[in-house]
């Protein structure tokens, strides 16, 4: 095991855990909300336990590997979930079920492109997986390209992250464990493709 796939798979126990740990606050805090007085309030916060339980599914989806996979009508829960998702327009009407052995890298590309939109956008699903993006400022991250073709620089880049640039680094280094060709055609295409 190369000192990528150590990393990846720390950062996996360590999401695992966070958001097994998180799971339960947010059960709790949801049950404290329900049992407030001011519905306004009540349904501001039940709104964003809500957000909080698809944000953590999400995570957890990504970072730990699954058993099945997961249908389409269960990636669109998670949608909303995404990174500054509620300035983004989704179309997902021609995406097939995502095959359980490439969902993290799958959802990982998904946050990617959340972020390739920082003023919002639309972002259209197809295929296996081709994620097609379109907005104002549309651009995938800085680098991303070489560090798709480019195992050592995806290492690098995973070892020296910084909260921004986290997620291009984790896909590439996903890919490049995986075995997943992970191609960009111009600015506005990221396409996955797997046996």
């Amino acid at each position: 095991m190369t000192s990528m796939d150590d990393m990846l798979r720390l950062g996996g126990v360590l999401m695992e855990r966070a958001t097994h740990d998180l799971a339960g606050v947010v059960g709790a805090l949801g049950g404290a909300i329900e049992l407030a007085g001011d519905p306004d309030a009540a349904e501001i916060a039940t709104e964003c336990v809500v957000l909080l339980r698809r944000r953590l599914r999400l995570l957890r989806a990504m970072w730990h590997a699954a058993e099945h996979p997961m249908p389409v009508a269960e990636l669109r829960e998670l949608l909303p979930a995404l990174p500054g998702a509620g300035r983004v327009r989704f179309q997902s009407d021609r995406l097939g079920d995502i095959p359980a052995k490439h969902l993290s890298i799958a959802l990982a590309a998904l946050v990617v492109a959340s972020e390739a939109l920082p003023r919002g956008g639309s972002i259209e699903l197809s295929g296996d997986l081709k994620i097609d993006v379109e907005g104002a400022k549309a651009a995938w991250p800085a680098g991303l390209a070489t560090l798709l073709v480019d195992p050592q620089a995806a290492h690098e880049a995973l070892r020296d992250a910084e909260p921004r640039d986290v997620a291009a680094a984790t896909l590439a280094a996903m890919a490049h464990r995986d075995g997943v060709e992970v191609r960009l055609a111009g600015d506005t295409t990221l396409s996955l493709r797997w046996a």
